[in-house]
């Protein structure tokens, strides 16, 4: 099995590939700043990246930051992007382009990928078979 798709187990009731490229992703962003910095200077990137992101069924971002939504608030950035603005910004996103983030201690943004790819895949198989 690659990375991309859950080949055919007659065992599992599972009777073609499963192929899992744009239905459940994570963008992975190591702090605010860099967040500040995609949200600003890269801004039509992440936005075009965004709209191809529709495209896909789940999509989080995670924030390695804990405390990001304080840090946005209080303008705890590199950047002179206005607090409300930037949090404005990180809103209507999301609810344009249908996506959630979640702020996380770096520590445990890798257990939190796995179960979250773990789950979604359980559930995903779990739905199929019955």
């Amino acid at each position: 099995m690659n990375g991309k798709q859950i080949p055919e187990n007659a065992e599992l009731h599972i009777n073609r590939k499963l192929y899992f490229t744009n239905i459940c992703v994570i963008e992975r962003k190591a702090d605010i700043d860099e967040l500040a910095g995609n949200l600003t200077v890269d801004r039509q990137r992440i936005e075009t990246e965004l709209i191809r992101s529709r495209l896909i069924r789940k999509f989080q971002i995670v924030i390695e930051d804990p405390a990001g939504y304080e840090n946005i608030l209080n303008g705890n950035y590199r950047s002179e992007y206005n607090p409300l603005a930037f949090l404005g910004t990180l809103q209507s996103f999301a609810s344009r382009y249908n996506f959630s983030f979640i702020f996380l201690d770096k520590k445990l943004t890798g257990n939190y990928i796995y179960y979250y790819f773990y789950y979604y895949l359980r559930n995903y198989l779990i739905n199929k078979l019955y």
